[in-house]
């Protein structure tokens, strides 16, 4: 009769829009019950108030409390055992063991109306299996100046992605925006993917080595039409190939040829020690 009058309770908040509060109270009897079908061995009484839990839950108006956190990690823990899903099930009981630990400052157990204390039962290994310091967090935004995440029944904006966690956002006057169940897999609610900007640097020694390397060419170029020329020049006997014409037109072109090259190849040089010596704090950030 409880269980029917639960159901009907979450879906008129359902259908008002999660408008008729839901208490916390309610939520807690219908874990209770779960809890107490699987030390009756009634695996539907586990399951039927595991989805009343899970449906209520985002129609809460209140803080989750951590106890209650503790009691609805179990629950979702228990639930995935009796559909066979081992990952679940361990890391909603990691997830349980956490709070009770770290909030509630309590020994974390599985009370004696889930199953014996006697630690032959099956039911132990998995919730023992995932040691708490394997916890690895993320961080989380705000979804706005004046709205607070709650997580596991604390404020936080590190949420853990080894185990399951209860999500809150909680408005500036007290008012519950949203809550869920998120598992390690689901995506974090109203979460703001980072842009991610182009590289504007430019990287001197590519582009010191590259310049450096045209003009290495560009002398090795004229060296060589310079050299080309004087030969045809001087082989024939139709031109001039002085002493005066060789200083007037040849030697500055040697001249120029030779300076582009030295300047090459002191600029390929320097381009090499750049990137020896840290090219990434020499980069040159543009501002656009």
């Amino acid at each position: 009769m409880l269980l029917i009058a639960l159901w009907i309770s979450i879906a008129q908040a359902q259908d008002a829009g999660c408008s008729n509060a839901l208490s916390t109270s309610e939520i807690a009897t219908a874990l209770r019950s779960a809890e107490e079908g699987y030390g009756s061995a009634n695996p539907e009484q586990v399951k039927d108030n595991a989805a009343i839990a899970l449906s209520a839950l985002p129609c809460i108006q209140t803080e989750v409390p951590p106890s209650l956190v503790v009691q609805l990690h179990r629950v979702m823990a228990l639930s995935s055992k009796l559909e066979g899903n081992v990952d679940r099930t361990r890391t909603a009981f990691a997830a349980a063991r956490h709070v009770s630990e770290n909030q509630l400052y309590q020994d974390p157990s599985l009370p004696e109306h889930i199953v014996p204390a006697d630690r032959s039962f099956p039911i132990w290994s998995d919730f023992e299996a995932i040691p708490l310091s394997t916890r690895i967090t993320t961080p989380m935004q705000a979804p706005g100046a004046e709205t607070q995440i709650r997580l596991d029944g604390a404020l936080s904006l590190e949420r853990p992605t080894t185990w399951p966690v209860v999500y809150q956002s909680i408005n500036q006057d007290g008012s519950v925006l949203q809550t869920q169940y998120l598992w390690p897999e689901d995506p974090a609610p109203n979460q703001v993917e980072p842009t991610v900007q182009a590289d504007r640097s430019l990287n001197i020694p590519v582009i010191l080595g590259a310049g450096s390397l045209v003009v290495a060419g560009s002398g090795a170029g004229l060296y060589l039409y310079t050299s080309k020329t004087e030969q045809n020049y001087c082989s024939s006997s139709e031109y001039d190939c002085s002493a005066e014409w060789l200083e007037e037109n040849i030697k500055p072109r040697y001249a120029a040829a030779t300076v582009l090259m030295i300047v090459g190849g002191v600029g390929l040089a320097g381009s090499g020690v750049v990137a020896i010596i840290g090219p990434q704090s020499l980069s040159i950030q543009l501002q656009w």
